[in-house]
Order: structure tokens, then sequence, then C-alpha cells
């Protein structure tokens, strides 16, 4: 079963995109799992059976071409991974927006991570009852973007400093929303990760450093907070360690 999506609406960024479906690589071993490829004898690029240069020549260039099937075979990873346990898998819309990657995830269920109301427009555009699934994260949040999310009804807001918990209380009581928070806090943990993605030491970026804490936000237009430490982790027994007994926690 092969078949081929193209992303209309990406058309005002003078490109074309398309997604290619096709379930067979689902059918093979998934470390053996490989959608693009050099067709032999000639070594001509193909993905999943399809040549990318009659893709071209279909649908013009500049293209980008994005397997379908491999999305879906990353996202079961996740989510059997994590098989009975409460859990949601947030897709980065960062790390590609294309309108039909985002229809592909909503389909299956996907969660949405957002650092931008550009970014929330693009999903809301898929889905609107995707904001429920929909995590904003990301500093310099504005009080526009804001506004967009409390109105869209957003799962969570992940609040990266004391100032836009400010702004974001100032933002859910003008509009009469509660705002669902995840307070980012260093929790002062070294998880021997690359120094330039390390965020968990006293002296990294995130909201509040311990054992300082956060002034209490007003539960009349915030909801539940959650702490969250995230990093690159090549050593999970160190990561025990050293955040035993010091309340750190992840999301």
């Amino acid at each position: 079963m092969r078949g081929v999506l193209r992303d209309q609406a990406d058309r005002r960024y003078a490109e074309s995109t398309i997604c290619i479906f096709t379930r067979s690589a689902l059918s093979l071993n998934r470390s053996q799992s490989r959608p693009f490829y050099a067709q032999k004898p000639a070594g001509v690029l193909a993905v999943e059976e399809l040549s990318l240069a009659s893709l071209a020549e279909r649908f013009g260039t500049p293209l980008y071409v994005y397997s379908a099937s491999q999305i879906e075979e990353r996202f079961a990873l996740f989510a059997e991974a994590f098989a009975g346990l409460s859990h949601r898998v947030c897709y980065a819309v960062k790390a590609n927006s294309a309108l039909a990657i985002l229809k592909l995830l909503d389909g299956l269920g996907a969660s949405f991570d957002i650092v931008s109301g550009g970014e929330l427009e693009r999903v809301l555009a898929v889905n609107r009852e995707a904001a429920a699934r929909v995590v904003f994260s990301g500093v310099g949040k504005t009080a526009a973007e804001m506004d967009l999310a409390l109105r869209a009804g957003i799962l969570l807001f992940n609040v990266e400093s004391e100032a836009e918990l400010d702004l974001l209380t100032a933002r859910a009581a003008r509009l009469r929303k509660r705002a669902r928070i995840s307070l980012r806090v260093n929790p002062d943990v070294f998880a021997e990760t690359h120094p330039y993605i390390s965020t968990g030491l006293r002296d990294g970026r995130l909201l509040c450093p311990r054992p300082q804490p956060c002034r209490r936000p007003s539960r009349r237009s915030v909801g539940n907070s959650r702490c969250r430490g995230l990093w690159y982790v090549f050593k999970l027994e160190l990561q025990h360690a050293h955040a035993s007994g010091r309340g750190a926690g992840a999301w």
C-alpha cells in the first residue's frame, strides 16, 4: 500500500512538501528499517520504493520528502516503551512544522510541544481539539501568545521564569481562564552530558535554583504545578544517585 499526501498549506513558503505513505516498512525488523536508500544497480536515491528523482519531476523542486511509516514507527516505539504507565508522547513542533506531518501525528494521538504562538496556530489548523494536547515551552512567551494559548485551552504551560509566571497569572486573570503550569526547576544535578546542553546545574538557565524557592502563584488563575527536569543522560545510575533526596522530578 503506497500513497502520496501533498501539503498544500505550505505552498506559501514557496516549497512543495509531500509525505510518502507506505506500510511496508512496518513489517520489517525495526532495527533494519531504513526508508531512504540507494536503489541498485544504478544507486538512485529512493524512499520506500519510490525514486526521489521521479518525485522531483512530478512535484517540482525544491521538494521535501518524509516517510510517514518511519514517523509512525518511531512514535510507536515511544508509546510502547511507556505502555502501562500514564504518559504523553509530545512531538516538538519546532523540529518540523509541516502540516502533513502534524496531521499524521495528530491521527496517532500524539501531543505537541510548542515554543511559539505560530506553532500553536499550525497545530490548531490541523485540529482545533488538539489544543488539549499542547504543552507550551520556551522562554520569551509574549502576552499575545499566552492569550492565544489560554483561549485555545492548551494542556499545560512550561513556565521558564518567575517573570513569566507573573505575566501568565495576570493574563489568565484578565481572560478569566485557569492556566495549568509546570515549573521548570533547577535541582543542581550533574547528568554528565554535553556542557552546551547541560541545564541542571546551579549556574544553569532554568527557573528556580535550589534552595531558593519561587513565590507561590495565585491559585485563582493558575492550576496545578509540576517540577520538570530534562537532560540528555548518558549514565542513568548516576542520574539516580545525584538526584536522590533533592526533589528532582521529571514530567
